[in-house]
């Protein structure tokens, strides 16, 4: 018998590295596809296009775009599958939250199309819109992690001075980039904003694959 809850353990872990391996691939091919817009934007004219027309590039983009959906599916879905009453519910919408957020790029060029932004550049306000919504987004998905989180089958993990310094790494580098490139008068940092964005919000699971926390159990 206890060879078996062993055994049980062991393809647990296994399984809870898989999906967050997945988590993390699908957040950070967002994060450069959604780069990549952002330097077309910023590299196009006033009054010209603000996105590359390039049918090939644009099925390369949106075949990672499904690619990143089916990930972040698969990686929440036995998060979902055993749990029942409010929790599930409450994962389904974290579940959604993660694959609208990966799809980030996909709603760009939606409403790109809608906009006519192939044609002309939009206004610097459409650029600032999107920082909005990701804002209320961030918010909205910390909020339902933490309510989440009181279901967790145990106590939470204490982390130590060097493992939140780590945990916090991306956000720093990017805060470093942006001030020495910004006092510069550049932009790179608002290109690969959404990089640092998507790894930012990949390292619970990093850590879950590093080892230092262990997969989630809430029942």
């Amino acid at each position: 018998m206890t060879d078996t809850n062993a055994n049980s353990q062991k393809t647990g872990l296994k399984s809870g590295n898989s999906r967050a391996v997945m988590a993390v691939l699908s957040r950070i091919i967002s994060g450069v596809i959604l780069s990549l817009m952002f330097q077309q934007y910023f590299s196009s004219q006033d009054g010209a296009a603000a996105f590359v027309t390039s049918r090939l590039w644009w099925e390369i983009a949106l075949n990672f775009q499904l690619l990143s959906a089916g990930m972040m599916w698969f990686s929440y879905q036995d998060r979902i599958d055993p749990v029942p009453g409010p929790l599930r519910t409450l994962q389904l919408i974290r579940c959604w939250l993660a694959i609208l957020a990966v799809l980030t790029p996909f709603a760009i060029g939606f409403f790109a199309v809608l906009n006519n932004w192939f044609v002309t550049k939009p206004p610097p306000s459409a650029f600032l819109l999107v920082i909005c919504l990701a804002a209320v987004h961030l918010v909205t998905s910390l909020l339902l992690y933490r309510k989440i989180e009181g279901y967790r089958q145990r106590a939470k993990i204490v982390f130590t001075p060097r493992q939140r310094l780590a945990f916090f790494v991306p956000s720093m580098a990017f805060v470093l980039l942006a001030m020495v490139d910004a006092s510069g008068g550049g932009n790179t940092w608002l290109i690969v904003a959404p990089v640092f964005l998507f790894i930012q919000g990949s390292m619970p699971y990093i850590m879950e694959i590093a080892g230092i926390t262990e997969p989630e159990q809430y029942f």
